[in-house]
């Protein structure tokens, strides 16, 4: 059971937290109890700037209707400390959401974060698995290896569910050497089909 965490993913206009904007950021906090709430904030931001292939990627010209209550981050900064505070965030890659938060936070003039620490699971994921096979520890490389159903979009909340599975599943892969060699023999039997 996951206690004082949130996990969280944000979609965004480019690579680049300094020119780019949050557009979209899921956050399921599990509290003290255990206890699950999500939230979803979709923000305005500057279309003409933004840079067209990340829109693709994370399928906003396919879901732009979402955004027709959109208000800036500045809007939503206050409710997003209050649930982000005295929490240990986790994300996959987290150095690049929490970088797009800090640049958001700053812009807003609020230079404090509000999480205790963060965790990076594409980094616990690269250690647990060193050797493992897995060619890449990406979302999509880790939910293929713990053998999860394919996820429908790319998009801040897909990820963030994506990543509950496979962090329970990384806990189920750390504490039995059984499941670890069942997770490894299916991994190389199912990559063993698609290699023939």
């Amino acid at each position: 059971m996951f206690k004082n965490v949130c996990f969280l993913d944000t979609e965004t206009t480019s690579l680049n937290p300094k020119t780019g904007q949050v557009i979209e950021l899921f956050i399921a906090k599990f509290d003290s109890e255990g206890v699950r709430t999500d939230h979803m904030f979709r923000m305005l931001f500057d279309e003409d700037s933004a840079d067209k292939k990340a829109l693709e990627i994370n399928k906003y010209y396919e879901r732009k209707d979402l955004w027709h209550s959109a208000r800036p981050f500045e809007d939503y900064a206050h409710i997003i400390i209050d649930v982000l505070m005295g929490s240990t965030i986790i994300a996959h890659n987290v150095s690049f959401d929490a970088s797009f938060l800090k640049e958001e936070f700053a812009r807003c003039g609020i230079l404090k974060t509000p999480w205790k620490r963060p965790v990076d699971t594409y980094s616990i994921a690269k250690f647990m698995l060193e050797n493992s096979a897995l060619y890449s520890c990406s979302l999509k490389s880790l939910r293929y290896f713990f053998d999860l159903p394919k996820s429908s979009n790319h998009t801040a909340k897909d990820d963030v569910e994506d990543m509950i599975k496979i962090v329970r599943h990384m806990q189920s892969y750390r504490d039995s050497k059984l499941k670890r060699l069942k997770y490894k023999a299916s991994f190389f039997i199912r990559s063993k089909r698609i290699s023939c």
